[in-house]
């Protein structure tokens, strides 16, 4: 049985000219023939949601800059602390600061929401240790867009606190207390 080669359409054969191959019937037929048709088999069934669609609270966005950051407060139990510390995430444009070591107790609820300037502070509790000073606690500090954003704050333990925003996908920020050694 004999093979027949047929030669790529788009590629010239050997020995002929680029310019002449492409005379030579690669794409559509002339006329407009499919004019109205579309490669995308997706169009005729509906899309999905695409990653460019706008999600209204969406937080993370390739289009602007996005800056997250963690500090260890070693303590913001003092209002001008934690004034200084909002003022200057604003300042320096950070949507998300982790804080660790904030030393602040509220053994009432276990988040606490506390508006601080134009930013949120989330923590959850510090506790005591048994010279009954405050020890550890963490929290984040959200911009207003990150606030915007926020869909749920979860309190792991005591020393670890997760927080989920709105993206696509979901974008999960956590904040670690780890002792100095």
């Amino acid at each position: 049985m004999e093979t027949q080669d047929i030669g790529n359409p788009i590629l010239p054969a050997a020995g002929v000219r680029r310019s002449h191959a492409a005379d030579g019937g690669a794409g559509p037929p002339p006329g407009g023939h499919y004019d109205d048709w579309t490669p995308n088999p997706l169009q005729w069934r509906g899309r999905v949601q695409s990653d460019h669609s706008p999600l209204t609270n969406a937080l993370l966005r390739c289009r602007r800059p996005f800056i997250m950051a963690t500090y260890n407060a070693n303590t913001v139990r003092e209002e001008a602390r934690l004034e200084e510390l909002a003022h200057c995430a604003e300042e320096r444009g950070v949507e998300i600061l982790a804080v660790q070591e904030h030393r602040r107790v509220h053994t009432d609820q276990p988040i606490n929401y506390r508006r601080v300037g134009g930013c949120t502070f989330i923590t959850s509790s510090a506790w005591r240790n048994d010279a009954q000073a405050a020890t550890g606690g963490v929290g984040l500090m959200v911009s207003p867009r990150a606030r915007k954003a926020l869909r749920r704050v979860h309190p792991h333990t005591n020393r670890i606190l997760s927080a989920d925003f709105e993206g696509s996908p979901v974008t999960t920020v956590m904040s670690v207390y780890s002792p100095p050694t």
